[in-house]
């Protein structure tokens, strides 16, 4: 197996996610709770399909230098 470890766009994808959860969860916490976590939501999902391309790419470029 090949090891990947977590990028850091992988793990501040990670941290807007919980924090957009947190945010949904606990409205009280800020004074417009909804435009803060539907924003974090939409920084979350970018996020995850900028990293997902990185590994994807990652991934790719492995396999390719392990079949020469």
């Amino acid at each position: 197996g090949v090891s990947m470890p977590a990028s850091k766009l992988a793990k501040f994808k990670t941290v807007s996610q919980q924090f957009a959860v947190a945010f949904a969860l606990m409205p009280l916490t800020a004074l417009d709770a909804r435009v803060l976590w539907v924003s974090l939501l939409w920084v979350a999902v970018a996020l995850t399909v900028i990293s997902g391309v990185q590994y994807f790419w990652k991934a790719r470029t492995g396999a390719a230098a392990h079949a020469m």
